[in-house]
C-alpha cells in the first residue's frame, strides 16, 4: 500500500502504527511522532494513482487549501512530503471519534439544537475558508468529523478540501484544473449549478450542500434522492425541496424554512453566505450557539452583526411587525393559491422581461413595461418582481399581452422560447441532456409545478406523442396558452427533437381554466 509498512519511519520522525482506512485513491494510516509521541494521520496516494493528474493535483489542492485555512473546525495539516515510490504525502492531526454519516446511521435524526450547533460550527469553518476564496464543493455528512472536545462536547472538524475551488490567483494553476465537462462531488448535496459546471461556482454552492446536510440531520432522509444519477440530477434540477417539517413535524416551520431557503434552486435566492444562514438558525441552537455566530459574523463581515438576509416575501422568516412589511406592490409569498387566481414565480416573470429585451433590443423590454399599468407597473418601478416570490397570474398575463401589443404574437413566441431557454435551460440543463423528449415530456408536471401553481400532466399516446392538460389555471388567457404551447416546443427542442405538429384538443381560449395540448415529434 503506497510502500509503506507499519514499523516503518518516514522522514525519519514519523513510525507508522496502523492502517485507518484505504479508499479508492488513497489511505490513511495512524503513524507516531517518534520526538514528540504524539500521534497523527498520514494521508497517501495508491501507487496506481501516481500518473493521474488529477488526483495529484486534488492531492496537492487539499493540503494546500487545509493548510491555509486558519480554523479549529479544519483539520489541521501538520507537514507534506514525498516517498521514495514518488507518491506524495501529508501528516495530519490524528482525530478520534466518527463522522456525521456514521452517527447519523447509528442514532438516527438529532435533536434540533444538536443539529444546529453542528452546522454552525461547520459554518465556523466555511467562514475561514470563503474568505481565502475556498469554497469546499463536497460537503456533506461523511465529510463532517465529530470530535469530543475535553467537556464532553461534540466539535466539528471539515475534512476532504481536494475538490475545492480556489479563487483564481490565490493557488497559482490549482485553482482551474476542474473541466468544464466534469461533475465533481456527491450528488445527493450537490447544488443545480454545480451539477451543470463544477468551475462556475461560488460560496453559495456550500449553502445548498449545508441545506442538504442539515435536512438529512433532522430527518435522517435526504431532501433528494434516486435510484441512478439520472434521477438524482433530475429530481435536483426540477423538483422543489420538500420542508422538512413536513417530514418531521417536531422541526420549527422557521428553521424549515432556513434550510429551504438554502434549497432555493436560484443561487440568487439563497443566504449570500454563511453569517447571515447563521444569523437565521442561531435561535434554534445551544446556549453556545449566539458565541458561534458571532464569531461567524465577525470573520465574514470583519466586525458587527449582520441583520439576516431577507427572507422571500410571506415566508415564516420574513418581518411580521406592521411597520417592517414589504411594500404593497410586492405580494406576500405563498405556498397554495388563494382565492380564483393561481401565482407565477417572480422568476418567470423577470425571464420573460429579461428575453424581451434580448430578442429586440431595440426597446422591447421597455415599450412592454410602459403598457402595463396598476399593481405590475408600481412593482417595477419599486425594483421588480423578486425571482423566489409567488405573484397573481393575471402579472404574466399583462406582461405577455404588452409584449403582444408591441410586437405581435411572433414576437410572444420569440420571447417565450428565449425565456424557456434561460429559464429551464439554464436550472435543468444537464439533466435535458440526459432525457430523450418521451422522459422529458412526461415529467413537464415537475418542471411547471417549479413556475406554476395549478396542475399539469402528461399523458403518452404512443413513442413521440403526448397529450399535456393544464388544470385549474384560472386567469389565463390566449397570450398565455400560447407562452404555453411555445414553452413544450422550446422543451422538446432542447431535448434534440422537432415538433411534427401539435394542436389545442379543449379549451385554450380566454377565461378558460384549462387546455389540452396533443404533440408529435421525431
Amino acid at each position: 500500500m503506497a510502500g509503506v509498512r507499519a514499523g516503518e519511519v518516514l522522514a525519519g520522525k514519523y513510525l507508522v502504527e496502523r492502517v485507518l482506512g484505504v479508499g479508492g485513491m488513497g489511505a490513511v494510516v495512524e503513524a507516531r511522532h517518534v520526538e514528540l509521541d504524539t500521534r497523527v494521520a498520514i494521508k497517501f496516494l495508491l501507487p496506481e494513482m501516481l500518473h493521474n493528474q488529477a488526483a495529484l493535483s486534488r492531492f496537492t489542492r487539499e493540503a494546500r487549501a487545509a493548510a491555509r485555512i486558519a480554523s479549529d473546525h479544519v483539520v489541521r495539516v501538520h507537514d507534506v512530503g514525498t516517498l521514495p515510490s514518488g507518491a506524495p504525502y501529508m501528516v495530519m492531526e490524528r482525530l478520534e471519534g466518527k463522522d456525521l454519516a456514521a452517527s447519523l446511521q447509528e442514532r438516527g435524526p438529532m435533536a434540533v439544537d444538536r443539529c444546529v450547533d453542528l452546522v454552525l460550527q461547520t459554518c465556523l469553518a466555511l467562514a475561514d475558508a470563503h474568505g481565502l476564496g475556498i469554497v469546499h464543493r463536497d460537503l456533506k455528512p461523511a465529510n463532517l468529523f465529530c470530535v469530543r472536545r475535553s467537556d464532553g462536547r461534540p466539535f466539528v472538524k471539515v475534512l476532504d478540501f481536494g475538490i475545492s475551488k480556489v479563487s483564481a490567483g490565490d493557488l497559482g494553476s490549482a485553482a482551474s484544473v476542474t473541466s468544464v465537462s466534469t461533475i465533481i462531488g456527491s450528488p445527493c448535496y450537490m447544488s443545480p449549478e454545480q451539477m451543470q459546471s463544477a468551475k462556475d461556482v461560488d460560496r453559495r454552492t456550500d449553502i445548498w450542500s449545508l441545506g442538504v446536510i442539515a435536512f438529512e440531520l433532522l430527518t435522517g432522509q435526504l431532501p433528494f434522492s434516486g435510484r441512478t444519477l439520472g434521477e438524482v440530477l433530475f429530481k435536483v434540477a426540477t423538483q422543489a425541496a420538500p420542508s422538512a417539517k413536513d417530514v418531521r413535524a417536531s422541526v420549527p416551520a422557521e428553521l424549515a424554512a432556513a434550510i429551504g431557503r438554502c434549497l432555493e434552486k436560484d443561487r440568487d435566492a439563497r443566504y449570500a453566505d454563511v453569517a447571515a444562514l447563521a444569523v437565521a438558525i442561531e435561535p434554534f441552537g445551544s446556549r453556545e450557539a449566539s458565541l458561534a455566530v458571532e464569531r461567524i459574523v465577525g470573520i465574514t463581515k470583519g466586525e458587527g452583526r449582520p441583520a439576516p438576509s431577507p427572507a422571500p416575501p410571506g415566508s415564516p422568516l420574513a418581518p411580521t411587525v406592521e411597520s417592517s412589511r414589504p411594500p404593497t406592490s410586492r405580494p406576500r409569498r405563498s405556498s397554495h393559491p388563494t382565492g380564483p387566481e393561481i401565482r407565477v414565480k417572480g422568476s418567470v416573470l423577470l425571464h420573460v422581461l429579461q428575453a424581451a429585451q434580448d430578442v429586440d433590443r431595440s426597446g422591447l423590454r421597455d415599450a412592454a413595461v410602459g403598457r402595463l399599468g396598476g399593481e405590475v407597473a408600481e412593482c417595477m418601478r419599486s425594483g421588480g418582481p423578486i425571482a423566489t416570490a409567488w405573484y397573481p397570474v393575471s402579472w404574466h398575463r399583462d406582461i405577455l399581452g404588452a409584449i403582444v401589443r408591441c410586437a405581435g404574437t411572433g414576437g410572444l413566441r420569440d420571447v417565450v422560447r428565449r425565456s424557456t431557454r434561460d429559464s429551464v435551460g439554464r436550472i435543468h440543463r444537464v439533466v435535458v441532456r440526459m432525457l430523450t423528449p418521451d422522459t422529458l415530456i412526461s415529467r413537464s408536471s415537475n418542471l411547471f409545478s417549479s413556475f406554476f401553481e395549478g396542475t399539469v400532466s402528461a399523458a403518452p399516446r404512443g413513442a413521440g406523442r403526448t397529450e399535456i392538460d393544464w388544470r385549474g389555471c384560472f386567469g389565463f388567457d390566449r397570450n398565455c396558452w400560447l407562452a404555453q404551447v411555445h414553452t413544450v416546443e422550446e422543451m422538446i427542442a432542447m431535448s434534440g427533437a422537432k415538433v411534427l405538429r401539435k394542436s389545442v384538443l379543449s379549451g385554450g381560449a380566454d377565461g378558460d381554466s384549462e387546455m389540452t395540448l396533443d404533440v408529435a415529434w421525431k
